[in-house]
């Protein structure tokens, strides 16, 4: 993995090479997951793009930091674009899963111009109905307190925990899982 960011505030990515005539393929996982979610996709599509995989902050290798402000949407959209400059990169496919399919969302939103393409996969928080939001957040705000006080542990007894899931592939529930464990309580609060 290789990092982007201030220290504190730093993501973790990998980059990895396909085929160069055409725009990167960036794939953003969702809430308490990791690039791992895409582990079982990065091969076949490898063979047709580049594809950059980063870690959200508090989420796999990136950092988590105490403070909740550099979790927003606005830093995250910038630590997105801070890494697309970087890699020198003008315009991308980006695709989202769950709160990465928001984040796309909003970049796609905001930079329309860096935007090749946009695929949103599960995800109430980029297309919710009305008042979704306002219904979400007083149970978001529970889990941030939890997580602050109790850790994230508590989270391996709900459908945001990999290792329960029967859907996954298994080499991708194992790497999810192990990924989980690197979870704090301040990035999952930071986040939600």
């Amino acid at each position: 993995m290789l990092y982007i960011g201030s220290p504190g505030a730093r993501i973790a990515y990998a980059v990895h090479r396909g085929r160069a005539d055409g725009p990167p393929l960036v794939l953003l996982h969702g809430f308490t997951a990791s690039s791992a979610s895409f582990l079982a996709n990065i091969g076949p599509l490898s063979r047709r793009f580049t594809v950059i995989s980063p870690e959200l902050l508090g989420h796999g290798r990136s950092d988590a930091p105490d403070q909740p402000e550099p979790y927003g949407v606005g830093p995250t959209v910038g630590r997105l674009l801070q890494l697309l400059d970087e890699l020198g990169v003008e315009r991308v496919l980006l695709c989202g899963h769950s709160l990465g399919g928001a984040l796309a969302l909003r970049f796609a939103l905001d930079h329309p111009e860096r935007v090749a393409g946009l695929i949103v996969i599960s995800s109430n928080s980029a297309a919710g109905p009305d008042g979704w939001r306002d219904q979400v957040r007083p149970s978001l705000a529970t889990m941030a307190e939890r997580a602050r006080n109790e850790g994230p542990a508590f989270l391996k007894g709900t459908r945001l925990y990999p290792a329960r899931s029967r859907r996954l592939p298994e080499d991708a529930r194992d790497a999810l899982a192990a990924d989980f464990e690197l979870l704090t309580g301040a990035g999952v609060a930071g986040t939600a």
